[in-house]
């Protein structure tokens, strides 16, 4: 027995192959942060050690295709630490982030984005740009806390710039669970300095997403 399909099956199906895909997730993971830092000379210091901070928060998703369009709002933990003199040094900040990122599917098929095809996995890459909001920051010098905010030692702003890479595996067909690594690196000077001191935001980031998707 022969089956065939009309013009119309045909172009319902390219037309559900290739649909955009709404979703809204929730992440939750740990940073480990540290500064970039040169001093007037131009010498860059290799002392500041990384830190372990959180960072959680909530995206919004589309997906056509092989692009990806995913704005999120994020709350995340950064800072360093060194030891100088024999005195510990630690910096602890906390951002409110806005971050939106492009994706590139590596891995298409019948499989979209969020795991909803009928393949079991994906993998993608991408970039993305962020502007964080200082809304704590605290220095520790050996046994005494100064606040980096009421002193005035660090802008209040951030523009990040950062390389991303995400292993999407499909539980449900309305929920996908996503294992991500991001790298982000400060784009703006952080310290109020006038001795053209510059330091950096560099950062690690690893989290676990889980995505619904929107009918």
């Amino acid at each position: 027995m022969v089956t065939s399909l009309s013009a119309e099956e045909i172009t319902f199906q390219r037309s559900e192959r290739f649909k955009t895909d709404y979703a809204i997730g929730l992440f939750a993971g740990v940073n480990f942060s540290t500064f970039q830092f040169t001093n007037s000379d131009g010498v860059r210091d290799r002392e500041y050690d990384f830190q372990r901070g959180s960072n959680y928060g909530f995206s919004f998703i589309i997906s056509n295709v092989y692009h990806v369009f995913r704005p999120e709002l994020s709350f995340h933990k950064n800072g360093a630490k060194k030891i100088l003199n024999g005195i510990p040094i630690q910096y602890e900040t906390s951002y409110l982030g806005l971050n939106v990122t492009y994706l590139f599917n590596m891995i298409r098929s019948k499989y979209d984005f969020l795991g909803f095809g009928a393949a079991p996995y994906s993998i993608r890459i991408g970039a993305s740009l962020g502007f964080n909001y200082l809304t704590n920051g605290i220095q520790n010098v050996g046994e005494n806390q100064y606040s980096l905010i009421h002193s005035n030692t660090l802008s209040r702003y951030d523009l990040t710039g950062g390389l991303i890479t995400t292993f999407g595996v499909k539980l449900t067909d309305l929920l996908a669970i996503n294992v991500e690594y991001r790298f982000n690196y400060g784009i703006l000077q952080i310290e109020k300095s006038t001795n053209n001191q510059k330091t950096h935001n560099l950062y690690h980031t690893f989290v676990i997403a889980i995505y619904h998707r929107l009918q």
